[in-house]
């Protein structure tokens, strides 16, 4: 619920209350959101945190630019605790508010908050890893197997281990494989995540609605 909502509030902001509606309704009726809603799942939290998150930045008020940095960058934290790669847009997240401000040092300051309180969200996730594991991992601690799965010369774009050795990053390799993993952005399947979308189709009518509105169905 909280998901459609975000949708629609975001959508009025960048495209008007018709298009946020439009988005709020297909969030709403689209099958894999309330799949994973009965599921204890990080990736239930995955999307709201992330709309919440760039909702939180289209909203950033240059009158007052530590309140929504704090808050922006709050959410940037929880949203890369539900799914790390969301810190890619911390680079983003940094130009859009160093943009929004006239003042050269309120700029520095408001990037300076916005960072430190993604810090702050996060710490607890690293401390324990310190503590539970003996080592220092910002968030996740499988990155290098990740890495591996998705980057190795017998890669899928799945989630099934490799046998070949890694791709050099700089190479024509590494390009053609991202581009092939690039174009299954358009593909309709959904890759499982702790379970089976796909499995349980068969026991609900309503999941086969989403062989029609699908990620494809989106891209397109």
């Amino acid at each position: 619920s909280l998901t459609v909502l975000t949708t629609y509030l975001l959508g009025c902001r960048l495209f008007g209350r018709r298009a946020g509606l439009i988005a709020a309704i297909l969030t709403a009726i689209t099958p894999i959101f309330p799949f994973y809603e009965i599921f204890l799942l990080r990736a239930t939290l995955v999307t709201l945190l992330n709309i919440a998150f760039l909702l939180a930045l289209h909203s950033f008020d240059p009158d007052k630019p530590l309140r929504t940095s704090v808050l922006a960058g709050a959410l940037l934290g929880l949203g890369a605790i539900a799914r790390a790669n969301l810190l890619v847009l911390w680079p983003v997240a940094a130009a859009w508010v160093w943009l929004g401000i006239k003042n050269r040092r309120q700029k520095a300051i408001s990037v300076a908050v916005l960072t430190l309180a993604a810090v702050a969200v996060i710490s607890p996730v690293t401390l324990h890893n310190r503590l539970v594991d003996g080592q220092w991992a910002l968030i996740s601690t499988n990155f290098s197997e990740n890495w591996k799965i998705g980057n190795s010369y017998d890669s899928t774009g799945g989630v099934v281990y490799p046998e070949k050795e890694l791709v050099p990053v700089l190479s024509v390799d590494f390009v053609k494989l991202q581009a092939r993993k690039a174009l299954k952005l358009a593909a309709d399947y959904e890759q499982p995540n702790n379970v089976n979308f796909y499995q349980l189709q068969p026991e609900n009518p309503w999941l086969a609605a989403g062989n029609l509105l699908s990620w494809g169905f989106f891209i397109c």
